[in-house]
């Protein structure tokens, strides 16, 4: 998982930790809001065993405070 905060132009990487087989935990700290950073988008990358992946990107997911 990747955090921007200036609409994706630059990605950075957030803790992920497997706590299952199925599930994970993503820990981060959410900034605030100050000048031109006012919303948190987010990008989520997966990759299975066979090489294959998938990524779904959401620019302005939520506003910081």
């Amino acid at each position: 998982m990747e955090l921007s905060t200036n609409g994706g132009h630059t990605w950075q990487r957030a803790r992920v930790t497997r706590t299952s087989g199925l599930t994970f935990h993503v820990a981060y700290r959410n900034p605030a809001a100050h000048g031109r950073v006012r919303y948190m988008s987010v990008r989520v990358t997966a990759h299975d065993a066979h090489g294959n992946s998938l990524r779904e990107t959401a620019i302005r997911a939520y506003r910081l405070e």
